[in-house]
């Protein structure tokens, strides 16, 4: 069975962009919602690396698809991308990779990643 659900209201606006966002962001909440936080922060980490892919693109440094995430921000820093968006990149990466090989995370933890997600996207 298929389930489908409405989209996010706090990522819709993405919708014009790029609906794979609020597709992922949309599950990060919902996974929050039910209490997975380990799920909400492995979503928000697919978010974020989904975000930087976009981003680099629009600045003209993604040149590939195998680039990681950790090489994909330092990418995004040498084009001058501010401190504090580096930071909450950074953050989220790691407590998706926290939450996908340890399945560490708590629901405040993921409350606080969804917030610098929103951040990001805004």
């Amino acid at each position: 069975m298929i389930v489908s659900y409405a989209p996010s209201s706090n990522f819709a606006f993405l919708a014009e962009y790029d609906a794979r966002l609020v597709a992922v962001s949309t599950s990060a909440e919902r996974a929050l919602s039910i209490d997975d936080a380990v799920g909400a922060l492995m979503h928000l980490r697919v978010f974020a690396e989904h975000l930087a892919k976009n981003a680099a693109a629009e600045l003209g440094v993604y040149d590939s698809r195998e680039a990681d995430q950790v090489d994909r921000l330092r990418a995004l820093k040498s084009r001058g991308v501010d401190d504090q968006v580096m930071q909450m990149f950074h953050a989220i990466r790691r407590a998706g990779n926290r939450a996908a090989r340890d399945h560490l995370g708590t629901q405040g933890e993921a409350f606080q990643h969804l917030k610098m997600a929103y951040q990001l996207a805004v």
